[in-house]
Order: C-alpha cells, then sequence, then structure tokens
C-alpha cells in the first residue's frame, strides 16, 4: 500500500527516467512531492466558448478534436500539426509548428483543454498557435476560474508530468497527518494540511490559493523560530563566567588608535561588553556594513576577555583573513601598557604557526594551548580538532560567520566549549560582512541578539560608481589606476551552465584565466605586473598571490568573486566588476567594498553587456545607494534570497520554498506561537519530529 513515505517509484507512469529527473529536484518520496510547491500560478479567468474568443486573447476552452493531420508548408517547407476543435458554438483551427509528438498525444473524437493566444492566419481567421492542451477529466473538471500551477523543472521534465502524478498520488488516498495544534488553526482559520496540500497543487479558486498559501507560509516560517526558541532555551541552561569591564584600559587602548571610532562602534562593542557580563553565555551576531570597523568592536571585547585572564578563540573561514587578523591583534595587542603582563598570541591555520610573530611547530602549540598559557588563538576550520581543547576560553570569535555551516559550528562548541574544564561555557560572537534585512535576520538568527554597525569611519570617501558597456574606457581605466599609483582588482563574470554537465565552478575559472590571457598579452598593459586568483588554487598559492598584492608586488588582480572575503589592501583604489548583471547587488557591493580601505578616492566600473532597462535599472540602485542593508532589501525584492546569497554555491542559509521575508504579518505571528509552545513541545511530537528534522536539513548557522 502505498503511503507518504513511500519512494516516488510506487506512483504509476514514474519509471527510471521521470524518478532520475525528479531526484534532481530532491524528490525522492511521496512526501518529498507533496511538499514541492510551485513557484507561481497561471491564472486563465473564465472558461470561454469559441464564438467569446478575440483577437490577442490568452483564452482557454473545452472543445472536442474534430480533425487531425499532419501537414507541410508549401511556402516555407516545414512540417506541422494541424487541428479542427469544436464546441457548441463553433469551430477553430490551431496548429502546431515543431511538435510532430501532439500528432501521437490527441486523439479524434476526445475533449480536451486548450490554452494559448489567439492570433490571425493569412485569411483572417482566428486561430491558435502551439497552444498547451490537456484530456478532459470529469472526475478534474476545471471551475469557472482557471488556476494552473507552475513547477521549478528539469529539462526533460514537463508540466504536465507534475498534474499527472499528483492526480495519481491523490486518486490513492493518500494522507498526511496534521503536525498544527489544533489551537493554532483554529485560531488562525488555518486549513488542515491535507487540504492546504490539495489546493497548493490543485486550485480551484483564488480564495483556496491563497488560504492554502497563508497556512503552508506559516508552517515554514513556524518550524524556524521553533528552531531559534529552542536553542534559545538551551543557551539559557548554559552557565558562563561574566566578563568585567575595565574601563580605564579599554580607554587606554581606544586612544592608542590613529582614529576616532563611530558613535555605532561605541554602542556596538558597549552592547557585546553588556552581554559578556552576564552569567549566561552570550550569543550575538555582529553585522557591520563594508567598511565599517567590526575589527575594532570584537578586539575591544577581546581585550577586556584577556584583562579578566580568560582566552578568546578567533575563526576566519581562510589562512588568508586569519593571518590578517593575526598582524593586526599582534600590531595593537603586543607589548602593550594597557597589559600588565606578557600576553601570547597565535597563530595556527593549515599552513602556519606563529607564536608572537615566531615560527613554532604543532606539538610547542599543543602544549601552551593545554597548559592555558594561549591569551589569543586565531586560525582556520583547523581549530576544529580534538587534539585542541583551550584551557580557560572566555570568548568564541566566528568572523564571516556566514561561511560556517551548521556542523562546523557544532563541532566548535563540542571541542573548545569549556572553561577551566567545568561547566562553563564561552561568550560566543559570530561577525559577518554579509547584509542581512531585519526580517532575514529576525528569521534566521532568532536565536541570536543583534548588533547592526552600518556607520562608515568618517575619513573614508564614498565610493564613485559608474555602469558602462565601453571595453576601451574600462581598459583607459585600469591603465590611468595603476599609472596614478594605485593598484585595482578585476572580477570575472558568473557565467550560467547551459547544461548538467557543466560546473559553474570550472566556467567561471576559465574565465578568470581567459582574461589573464587577454590582460598579459595585451600591450598596453605589458609593463604592469598582473596575477591570478580564483577558488580552485590551494591555499598557499592563494595566499602567495593576496600577499603579493597586499605587499604591491601586483598592479592589477585578475579575480573570481572569491575576493568578497578577503584581505584589506589600501592602496587598492579601483576595481572593474566585468558581466555585471550577472551579479546579485548585495554581492556587488560587498566586491565594491574591496577598494575604498584607506582615505583615497576610490572608483567601481560595472561593465554590462545589456542595454534592458530592468538591469540598468537595478544596477542604478547600487551606484545611488549607499547602505548595504536597504541594498540587500532591493535585491530580495527584485531577485530572490538565493540570488543574493549564492545558495547553490554555498549552502549555509535555507531558501524559503513558499514564505518571503517580507511576511511581516506572518514572521511576527509565527514568532509568538513558537514562544508560546516551546515549553509545551513535547505534548506535540509530530511537530517536533518535523523541527528535528529541519535543524539537521538547514544549514544557516
Amino acid at each position: 500500500m502505498m503511503t507518504i513515505n513511500s519512494d516516488i517509484r510506487e506512483v504509476k507512469g514514474v519509471g527510471e527516467n521521470i524518478q532520475k529527473k525528479l531526484e534532481k529536484l530532491g524528490i525522492k518520496t511521496i512526501e518529498d512531492f507533496l511538499f514541492y510547491y510551485p513557484f507561481r500560478f497561471e491564472n486563465y479567468g473564465n472558461l470561454k466558448k469559441i464564438n467569446e474568443l478575440k483577437l490577442n486573447d490568452r483564452c482557454i476552452f473545452l472543445a472536442r478534436v474534430e480533425l487531425i493531420e499532419s501537414k507541410r508548408s508549401m511556402v516555407k517547407r516545414k512540417n506541422f500539426i494541424k487541428a479542427i476543435v469544436k464546441d457548441d458554438t463553433g469551430k477553430i483551427e490551431i496548429i502546431w509548428f515543431n511538435n510532430p509528438w501532439v500528432k501521437n498525444s490527441i486523439k479524434s473524437g476526445e475533449l480536451y483543454y486548450f490554452i494559448g493566444n489567439v492570433s490571425i492566419n493569412g485569411i483572417k481567421n482566428i486561430e491558435i498557435i502551439n497552444p498547451i492542451f490537456r484530456k478532459y477529466n470529469k472526475n478534474y473538471k476545471l471551475n469557472n476560474e482557471i488556476i494552473f500551477p507552475i513547477y521549478r523543472t528539469t529539462n526533460g521534465l514537463k508540466q504536465i508530468t507534475f498534474r499527472n502524478i499528483f492526480e495519481r498520488i491523490i486518486n490513492n488516498n493518500i494522507e498526511i497527518k496534521e503536525y498544527l495544534p489544533n489551537n493554532i488553526l483554529k485560531k488562525y482559520n488555518y486549513l488542515d494540511i491535507n487540504r492546504s496540500i490539495r489546493f497548493i497543487h490543485k486550485p480551484q479558486s483564488t480564495v483556496e490559493l491563497n488560504r492554502s498559501i497563508d497556512r503552508l507560509k506559516f508552517d515554514e516560517l513556524f518550524i524556524y523560530q521553533l528552531i531559534n526558541e529552542l536553542r534559545k532555551e538551551i543557551n539559557k541552561s548554559k552557565k558562563s563566567i561574566s566578563i568585567k569591564f575595565f574601563e580605564n584600559e579599554t580607554k587606554a587602548f581606544i586612544n592608542s588608535l590613529d582614529f576616532k571610532l563611530t558613535d555605532k562602534q561605541r554602542q556596538t562593542s558597549w552592547e557585546i561588553l553588556l552581554d559578556m557580563n552576564k552569567t549566561t553565555p552570550m550569543n550575538r551576531l555582529l553585522e557591520g556594513d563594508v567598511g565599517s570597523g567590526k575589527t575594532i568592536v570584537f578586539l575591544i571585547a577581546t581585550l577586556n576577555v584577556i584583562l579578566n585572564n580568560l582566552s578568546v578563540c578567533i575563526m576566519a573561514p581562510t589562512s588568508i583573513l586569519a593571518n590578517q587578523h593575526y598582524k593586526k591583534i599582534c600590531e595593537l595587542f603586543l607589548d602593550k601598557p594597557y597589559f600588565k603582563k606578557d600576553i601570547n598570541i597565535c597563530l595556527l591555520t593549515s599552513d602556519n604557526i606563529l607564536l608572537n610573530n615566531k615560527k613554532i611547530n604543532k606539538k610547542e602549540l599543543l602544549k601552551l594551548i593545554n597548559d592555558g598559557k594561549v591569551d589569543v588563538l586565531i586560525g582556520t576550520h583547523a581549530l576544529i580538532s580534538n587534539n585542541i581543547n583551550i584551557k580557560n576560553l572566555g570568548l568564541i570569535v566566528v568572523d564571516e560567520q556566514h561561511r560556517f555551516g551548521v556542523s562546523q559550528r557544532k563541532r566548535i562548541n563540542e571541542n573548545i566549549n569549556r572553561v577551566n574544564n567545568e561547566n562553563f561555557y564561552p561568550h560566543f560572537l559570530s561577525v559577518t560582512a554579509t547584509p542581512i534585512p531585519r526580517t532575514l535576520a529576525l528569521t534566521f538568527y532568532g536565536d541570536l541578539d543583534i548588533s547592526i554597525l552600518d556607520e562608515k569611519p568618517l575619513y573614508r570617501k564614498d565610493i564613485i560608481t559608474n555602469i558602462t558597456d565601453d571595453i576601451d574606457m574600462v581598459y583607459n581605466f585600469i591603465k590611468s589606476e595603476v599609472e596614478g599609483g594605485s593598484q585595482v582588482y578585476v572580477i570575472c563574470p558568473l557565467i550560467e551552465c547551459e547544461s548538467d554537465s557543466e560546473d559553474i565552478f570550472e566556467l567561471e575559472i576559465k574565465s578568470a584565466k581567459k582574461m589573464f590571457d587577454n590582460f598579459i598579452t595585451n600591450p598596453d598593459f605589458k609593463m604592469f605586473k598582473i596575477g591570478l586568483l580564483h577558488g580552485r588554487m590551494r591555499d598557499k598559492e592563494k595566499e602567495k598571490v593576496e600577499n603579493e598584492f597586499y605587499s604591491g608586488n601586483i598592479d592589477i588582480l585578475i579575480s573570481t568573486s572569491v575576493v568578497e572575503v578577503g584581505i584589506d589592501v589600501i592602496n587598492a583604489n579601483g576595481i572593474v566588476i566585468f558581466g555585471a548583471e550577472k551579479f546579485g547587488l548585495a554581492q556587488l557591493y560587498q566586491l565594491r567594498g574591496r577598494v575604498g580601505r584607506g582615505d583615497k578616492q576610490s572608483y567601481c566600473l560595472l561593465y554590462i553587456n545589456s542595454s534592458n532597462e530592468t538591469t540598468i535599472h537595478r544596477l542604478n540602485n547600487l551606484v545611488n545607494t549607499k547602505s548595504s542593508f536597504e541594498l540587500a532589501e532591493m535585491d530580495i525584492k527584485e531577485r530572490g534570497f538565493g540570488e543574493i546569497y549564492g545558495l547553490k554555491q554555498s549552502g549555509h542559509i535555507p531558501e524559503l520554498k513558499i514564505a518571503s521575508f517580507f511576511d511581516y504579518e506572518i514572521i511576527n505571528r509565527a514568532k509568538l506561537e513558537a514562544r508560546n509552545i516551546i515549553n509545551k513541545l513535547d505534548n506535540y511530537k509530530m511537530l517536533k519530529d518535523k523541527v528535528e528534522q529541519k535543524e539537521l536539513d538547514i544549514h544557516f548557522e
């Protein structure tokens, strides 16, 4: 007997070929299919009669096939399929070009629904060209309002296949057990889950469809909010050491800097210090706009943890960024009067181990760590090791935290989560430069307290940004910048795959290599030093290139978007982004933020190969907008969440299947109900199971 957990192959008509194509969409079981929602709906309005059809109408009508035959055009010598169809009001001619399969799919004498545009033929009679058709089924009668679901699909998998599979599942009386509490269903007048699923795949009216969408949106957001509440409850039960605030030493540190803190830096620093003063572990997200000075904020926290005789662990996603943090911390902390003792600052990456700027071996480092003699440990995922158990750990800082997945975050807490080997947890600070709109943050980081750093240091100038399709202008700009003593980034475009066999990553690298070859063979650039950087290079190779660019030994760096997170090069004052129309606005903003790190005027050129007005309007948002948070909201509205955060490649933040980050009312409703039920979740086994399964599936930590 077929159940919701049955393999999709058990559905009649799903053979090996269709099964493989469904698996590409993540559909393996009946349940997977039912919860694979349409991404849009086509509403054709009322069912019409043939005599009601008018020129240029997009229409649907029911008619019986009177004649169907293969024909050949005398003029263009092309084959086509012709049908004459009729209802009780008249007849109309239907033509299919380049669709020979239609002849065997339609039978004379049978009733079909036809959907298409009404056009006019050479003798001024109306006709329908290449319509969609569907055989009439007395058990699947269409109402006056005709709504068809449209699914995201893959090559060779037609929309009709989805509808047929759904029909066969429903005919087998597959039932989904309700998992929402009755009081929530009644409170908001939600449909039960079975009707919601039925109406999303087979809507009979706009009212039904909207009620279904409303229920399913709530489900999705409710599950995420429950996960957030569970994490909050777990965190409340933990104990942490209260970090005392050292006011005089903190003032001395701030006064030693060669710049003044912004008001936002002071505010967010104080929020973090107050949080760490509690006896429950801090769990905070620091969002910093590009160039806003996030590093100094978490270094103020680091300073106070060290002064409390506890240690700090700082993790970065790349060895390049880890090295940058290490150099900065050594510069600001070693041999400074605000520390009453000598401190040890260590770096641990896969290819570099340092103690206070001196090389040591791993055995020596591990001994220092085990003896509790390391004040600050900086590194990459290499820190997640069973051999590392940091004594007196008071604070963990995870920089560019969206680059770390759930399993990595979990291992951090498992392996380096005790103070003095007792049941004390360190404070946890996540840092990101990815602009996250507040609604998104509330949805996916609801278990975290959030500090937003959206003010640039006073000495930094706005980056002048222009859009161009003039390649000569681009080359002249690059040449002029380098001749003027600046360094330039050249970012290669994203490339769309044309087939399943193609690798986006590989295509991007090919694009970068081709661009590099173009530059080194161009006589206008023969006197300049040109470097190449992409994601398939080994860490040591990438580090070498970035260090050479950092030290000024490379004038022009040709790169993929891998530089989105990278070292700060003060002398890099120009960036050119080829194929800018293919990037999300937020990613463009991040890339543009590679320049403008110093006090000189910086420039960004967006080279496009498109005259599309919508594209140009979208890119003008980048030209005119100074806030990444505002820009991220624009990008979500125009391109969707997946375009911004590169979901297919990053895999760390989940994509909502049906809800939106702008469903404010439903988000707030889901948060309220999650808070009300969290302490009674054990009473709702099916709901709890769904929450636990979702925790395994998602990667947004």
